[in-house]
C-alpha cells in the first residue's frame, strides 16, 4: 500500500492516469447527450438558486494539505492567515484537484466552488442555448 497522497499523485500523473474525483458521472450526464439537465442546472444556477450540493466538494486531502500549507506559512514567516486567505487557498486547491487539466466556467465564494460548464462541448452548449454565463469566470487548465 503507497503512502503517496492523491494530491502527489496529481502532480506527477499523466492526463491519461488522471481521474477527475468529481465529473466522471456529471460529464457523462452533460457530455453524453442528456442535455437537458446540464441546461436546466446551468439555467438555475444563473438564476441565483444554488444549492449546497452544487459546490464542488473539498476532498479530505485537500483539505489536510491546505492546513498544513497554513502551518507552515504561519511558521516560516511569523505572521497568521487570515480566514479570506485560507478560503482562498482552499477554493484553489479543491478547483486544481477536480479540474487540473479542465478548462471550465467557474465561480469562486466565499462558500467555495461553482461550477457552471467543463469543456469546450459543455461551454458550447451554453452558448447554443444562448445562455450567457454571468459572474462566472472563464478558467484556463493548469498544465505541467
Amino acid at each position: 500500500m503507497s503512502n503517496t497522497s492523491d494530491l502527489e499523485k496529481t502532480e506527477t500523473a499523466t492526463p491519461e492516469e488522471m481521474t477527475p474525483a468529481v465529473g466522471a458521472s456529471q460529464r457523462s450526464l452533460f457530455n453524453g447527450g442528456v442535455t437537458e439537465g446540464f441546461v436546466t442546472r446551468a439555467r438555475r444556477l444563473l438564476a441565483g438558486d444554488v444549492r449546497d450540493a452544487d459546490y464542488l466538494p473539498v476532498p479530505d486531502e485537500v483539505a489536510v494539505a491546505v492546513a498544513d500549507e497554513i502551518q507552515r506559512v504561519e511558521q516560516a514567516e511569523g505572521f497568521i492567515v487570515a480566514p479570506i486567505g485560507k478560503q482562498r487557498l482552499l477554493n484553489d486547491w479543491t478547483l486544481l484537484h477536480h479540474h487540473l487539466r479542465d478548462v471550465v466556467l467557474a465561480r469562486i465564494t466565499d462558500r467555495g466552488v461553482l461550477v457552471l460548464a467543463v469543456g469546450d462541448d459543455e461551454i458550447g452548449l451554453l452558448h447554443a442555448n444562448r445562455i450567457e454565463p454571468t459572474k462566472f469566470a472563464l478558467i484556463s487548465p493548469m498544465f505541467d
